[in-house]
This record gives structure tokens, C-alpha cells and sequence, in this order.
């Protein structure tokens, strides 16, 4: 389940409904000048919020792809200008567009990671059981949200901010540009939308790097 994936209570993709819209789910969404914000932060290298922070752009730039994706992504799945990956809730898989400010993130880690098979340093060869995987997953998102919300509140933005919110927020940015339901439903690659998808056709690859563009251009 979602809610456990992201400490959460319940999940507001869950159901088709626009649920990225409604009030609710609205007041976890951050402003484009909120995000911004985030993206033009300068946190210290020193500190763990310098990778929670670098977590929760690239999982913005990468269509609000969740934490236990973002800590199981491997370095053969970089390719020149995009990576694919399959959403370990859903079994969905993904093209993401690489853009220059992605590169950037990957490449602060590649010293760290150069005997790992894994881009971010969070997996490592000790954790060799799903339950260690798990419980290590489950301790550095609550460091990531630790950090987010003292970022956050360091930014003066009176929000909830955590790793899940790179989602929310994608989603909702896509909204306000104009883009068609549609389009944002697929860019997230919603799983329990059967009454969309049977009469949606899927939409074509460049359809959706164009759209995902809209929301990485929104913050640069």
C-alpha cells in the first residue's frame, strides 16, 4: 500500500477523482514560488538535509517518483537522457526525461556510490534482506522528512513538508499550467484508475516528456 510506502494515513491518488484538486490534498501541494524556493535553497554538504534535499528535487524532476523507487534506482538504468524504472507499487513503468539539473543530482553521488550498484547512497550491500531493505527505507524517509520540514520552516512556509509532497506538488503544478487531467493522471501512473484507462488511450512518449518539461521549466 501507498500509505505505508509513504507514512501516510491514506493516499490521495488512491481513487480517480481529481483528488490532486480537492482542498485537502491542495494544502500539501507546494506554490510554484514554494518549490522554487526549494530548488533554489542552498543547504550544507555537511548536513543531512544537503541529501534530503537533493532527494526531493530529483523526485520532483522525476514526475513526483516516490522515496522507495528513488532508493532502489541503479545505475544501468541511467542511460544518455533518460532512465526507465518500474513503480514498485503499481508494476508501472516509466521513461523519465534526464534533464541537466537531474545529471547534476546524479553525478554529486557518483564518488560516493562507485561500488555500489545503486545511484543514491542509501542501499548498500549490508542491507541484504527485504527486512533490513525495509527498516533502512523507513529510517532515512523519516530523515528526509525530518529535514524537509526544518528546510521548510527555515523558508517560512507553513506547510507539511515531506518526500510525498514532490508528488503532490508535480501534479498539481501541471494542473495550474493547463495540462489535461489526462495527461497528469498518466504522468503518475495512477493504479486504480480502470475506468480511465479503458477508455483513455495511452498517450504517446513525447506527449509526456513534453508535459513533464512544463513542470521542470516551472521551477528553473
Amino acid at each position: 500500500m501507498a500509505k505505508d510506502e509513504e507514512g501516510l494515513d491514506y493516499y490521495a491518488f488512491e481513487n480517480y477523482s481529481l483528488a490532486f484538486l480537492n482542498t485537502k490534498t491542495a494544502k500539501r501541494a507546494l506554490k510554484i514560488g514554494e518549490i522554487k524556493a526549494f530548488f533554489k535553497y542552498k543547504a550544507d554538504p555537511k548536513k543531512s538535509e544537503y541529501n534530503s534535499l537533493n532527494y526531493f528535487k530529483f523526485m520532483y524532476l522525476c514526475r513526483g517518483m516516490n522515496f522507495i523507487d528513488l532508493c532502489h534506482l541503479k545505475k544501468e538504468q541511467i542511460k544518455k537522457d533518460e532512465f526507465k524504472y518500474v513503480r514498485m507499487k503499481t508494476g508501472t513503468q516509466f521513461t523519465i526525461p534526464i534533464y541537466n539539473i537531474s545529471q547534476a543530482i546524479i553525478d554529486k553521488y557518483l564518488f560516493q556510490t562507485q561500488d555500489s550498484p545503486f545511484v543514491f547512497p542509501i542501499l548498500k550491500e549490508k542491507y541484504d534482506t527485504p527486512r533490513k531493505i525495509k527498516e533502512r527505507i523507513k529510517k532515512k524517509r523519516a530523515q528526509v522528512n525530518k529535514d524537509l520540514k526544518d528546510i521548510a520552516k527555515e523558508l517560512k512556509i507553513d506547510k507539511e513538508v515531506k518526500s510525498y509532497v514532490s508528488r503532490h506538488t508535480f501534479a498539481t503544478i501541471l494542473n495550474y499550467l493547463g495540462e489535461p487531467t489526462a495527461i497528469i493522471s498518466e504522468q503518475l501512473g495512477h493504479a486504480n484508475e480502470k475506468t480511465t484507462k479503458g477508455y483513455l488511450a495511452d498517450f504517446e512518449e513525447k506527449k509526456l516528456k513534453d508535459s513533464t518539461d512544463k513542470a521542470v521549466n516551472a521551477v528553473l
